[in-house]
């Protein structure tokens, strides 16, 4: 998660209450610290460390 990529997401929370947000442990810290939200949330653990060839985007 980068904080000048993710400035949105209290915004998005409260137009779409019922959005999941999608991430890992520390990206849940983050978001809650930063921007104060919380709720429906689905971790996601590391598992493509183990995979080759394997890009990634973040949004």
């Amino acid at each position: 998660m980068e904080p000048d990529h993710s400035g949105s997401i209290r915004l998005i929370r409260q137009h779409y209450p019922g959005v999941i947000i999608v991430g890992n442990k520390q990206t849940f810290g983050m978001i809650e610290w930063f921007y104060g939200v919380t709720g429906d949330q689905y971790l996601v653990r590391e598992i493509f460390s183990r995979w080759e060839n394997i890009s990634c985007v973040s949004i």
